[in-house]
């Protein structure tokens, strides 16, 4: 999300936003991740400072986890005045994320 300046206390503010608005973990839907999430501040458009959320969407078909995920970071934003204009959104599939216990992968052949 577009912030109106660089300050650091933002990443702050909406980590305690993200921390408060997400679900307990139920350390069932997704093992070893679920729980993860995060927020960073860089600068977008070499211009205009972001803060970036990092969190997991259940969503059953392709649409919905984007569209759930920006309303999403709508909310956590409101409150450190980050936002509501969006830089980007991102969605990856939870098979596609390694996981902790994951095996590490194989020695290339040479």
């Amino acid at each position: 999300m577009f912030a109106p300046d660089g300050e650091f206390h933002r990443v702050g503010a909406c980590s305690v936003a993200l921390d408060r608005l997400l679900p307990d973990d139920d350390g069932e839907t997704l093992p070893g991740i679920a729980g993860d999430h995060g927020v960073d501040q860089g600068i977008g458009d070499s211009t205009t400072p972001v803060v970036g959320f990092l969190f997991w969407v259940q969503a059953d078909n392709l649409g919905d986890p984007a569209q759930t995920a920006v309303d999403f970071a709508k909310r956590v934003g409101r409150s450190p005045k980050v936002g509501p204009r969006l830089y980007k959104v991102t969605v990856l599939p939870a098979d596609a994320v390694a996981r902790p216990n994951d095996p590490p992968h194989p020695e290339l052949e040479t």
